[in-house]
């Protein structure tokens, strides 16, 4: 497994969540949470509570009608509104945008995907990996680009 593959496409997320919430006010708080997590950070505003989970894809908006997310992280997102009132958001900086996902305000059912996906971090090939497609017509399309320098 590469841990540095992890962490540092962590930190950079992190780092664009931050860049966004500086030019844009949105969050009075942002709090990364702990290493494994299934969110990336939780943020606060005025009187609301919302987990984050932030994705970067080095994609243009029109690339795609759907974005993916981890059928694993969708339920937990879920479990944690359900008991922690942690507000689901789905954060996916795109080259040119960035794509908002309250997850609770989804108007249509996401589709699912069982395919094998060539993970980076596990240095392996995952099998029969389920992924849910999350159309862009539920997302708030804020045009912005993301400059924070890409790893590798």
């Amino acid at each position: 497994m590469n841990k540095t593959y992890f962490q540092t496409n962590e930190t950079n997320d992190l780092q664009l969540l931050y860049e966004l919430n500086e030019h844009e006010h949105w969050f009075d708080s942002i709090q990364p949470t702990k290493e494994k997590s299934q969110i990336d950070a939780i943020a606060k505003h005025k009187n609301r509570r919302f987990g984050i989970e932030l994705k970067r894809r080095y994609v243009q908006l029109k690339t795609y009608k759907t974005i993916m997310i981890e059928d694993y992280k969708l339920a937990s997102m879920m479990l944690e509104w359900t008991i922690n009132k942690l507000e689901p958001l789905y954060i996916c900086f795109l080259h040119d945008a960035v794509l908002i996902f309250n997850l609770l305000k989804l108007k249509s059912m996401p589709k699912l995907r069982i395919q094998d996906i060539k993970s980076e971090g596990y240095e392996k090939m995952q099998y029969q990996e389920r992924r849910y497609l999350l159309d862009i017509t539920d997302a708030v399309i804020y045009n912005y680009p993301c400059k924070t320098k890409t790893f590798s």
